[in-house]
C-alpha cells in the first residue's frame, strides 16, 4: 500500500466513520439518516429507489472478476458457451444493464459519465493470504481501535 493510500485510509478512519458490514446496505443507511455521506458501488446507489445522489471521484479502484472453466466441470460445453456470451458484446451490455462497469470498449452502464470511469480506474494488486491478513488486521485496528 503506497503513501498516499495510507494517508487518505487514516484520515478516513480519524473521521470515526458509520461503519455497515458490507457496501450494500450504505444507501439505506443514509435513506435512513444515520450518515450524510457514503462511499459504496454506484451500482447500489443506481439500483435503490430512494432520494440518492452519487459524485464521481477523480480515480476509482477496481479488481478483476473472473471466469473460469474447471477441468472437472459436469457440462463443459455448457460452460464455455456461457464463457463465450458472458464475455461478449451482448453478454457484457446484459451486465452492464445492472449498473456494473465491464471492460468491453463501448459498453457503459447507464450512469452519467459512465464513459470517463474506465479512464480513470487503477486496477489493485491482489495481496497474497499473509498481506490479506496483515492489511485486515491494520484497518481493524485502525477503524475499530485495539
Amino acid at each position: 500500500m503506497g503513501a498516499g493510500s495510507q494517508t487518505f485510509i487514516k484520515e478516513l478512519a480519524r473521521q470515526e466513520p458509520h461503519m455497515v458490514e458490507s457496501y450494500a446496505p450504505v444507501p439505506n443507511a443514509l435513506v435512513r439518516g444515520e450518515a450524510q455521506v457514503g462511499i459504496t458501488y454506484v451500482k447500489y446507489v443506481k439500483q435503490f429507489k430512494g432520494p440518492l445522489g452519487f459524485v464521481m471521484l477523480n480515480k476509482f479502484l477496481a479488481d478483476s472478476n473472473y471466469v473460469g472453466l474447471s477441468a472437472k466441470s459436469p457440462n463443459p460445453n455448457a460452460a464455455r458457451l456461457y464463457i463465450e456470451y458472458v464475455t461478449s458484446a451482448e453478454g457484457q451490455k446484459a451486465i452492464a444493464e445492472e449498473a456494473e462497469f465491464v471492460l468491453y470498449p463501448g459498453v457503459n452502464p447507464d450512469i452519467p459519465d459512465a464513459d470517463k470511469v474506465t479512464t480513470r480506474t487503477i486496477f489493485m494488486d491482489s495481496p497474497t493470504n499473509a498481506e490479506f491478513k496483515q492489511l485486515s488486521q491494520q484497518f481493524r485496528d485502525l477503524f475499530f481501535g485495539k
